[in-house]
């Protein structure tokens, strides 16, 4: 399927890598409670070959309303809010990340379709990673997406749909998550 999500004009770089929620939702916030998470975020979009990630709108949709919904007052401050704006204007600036849309209108009606295909595929994966998914599907740039959601992960289906672009489904090297979901030696528990 061709068509999709667009990066903005301003990108100086093509955007290779597109990072889920549990990624971009660190770096804007900053004081995530997992330090080891947050570590592996910014080794995603500070990276020595100068690639820069993207991040959609829906990635970008979701991370706001995560971040709502586990602040420790019951909502996101207006700090927060300021805070999670600024940085993300920064890294926007410095070309480290990107952000992904629809694009046209002629995109459009291929990627409805494709997020159909992958809520037909697997229906445990959730109405956000759907449209996260079919973002990074459809970008003619992106060859990896980065997430540490174990149900799109383990998912041969999704897998296999990711494969015919080729796209691949990657967790980001040294999540945390990752390394307490296998048990891996050195993860915190």
């Amino acid at each position: 399927m061709e068509g999709g999500p667009a990066i903005p004009h301003g990108s100086s770089s093509p955007h290779h890598y597109h990072v889920d929620t549990c990624y971009l939702r660190p770096i804007l916030i900053e004081r995530d409670d997992d330090r080891d998470l947050l570590e592996a975020a910014r080794r995603l979009v500070n990276r020595a070959d100068g690639r820069g990630v993207c991040a959609s709108v829906g990635v970008v949709g979701e991370t706001i309303i995560k971040a709502d919904a586990n602040s420790s007052e019951g909502q996101l401050s207006s700090d927060d809010l300021e805070c999670m704006g600024r940085n993300l204007a920064r890294y926007i600036r410095q070309g480290r990340i990107a952000l992904c849309s629809l694009g046209s209108a002629d995109n459009s009606e291929v990627f409805f379709r494709r997020a159909l295909e992958i809520r037909r595929a697997d229906g445990r994966i959730g109405d956000m990673d759907v449209l996260i998914l079919a973002s990074a599907l459809g970008c003619p740039d992106c060859e990896v997406l980065y997430t540490n959601d174990g149900p799109m992960l383990n998912s041969t289906s999704l897998r296999a749909i990711a494969q015919e672009k080729p796209l691949a489904l990657r967790e980001a090297p040294g999540d945390p998550i990752s390394r307490r979901r296998r048990g891996r030696p050195g993860a915190r528990r």
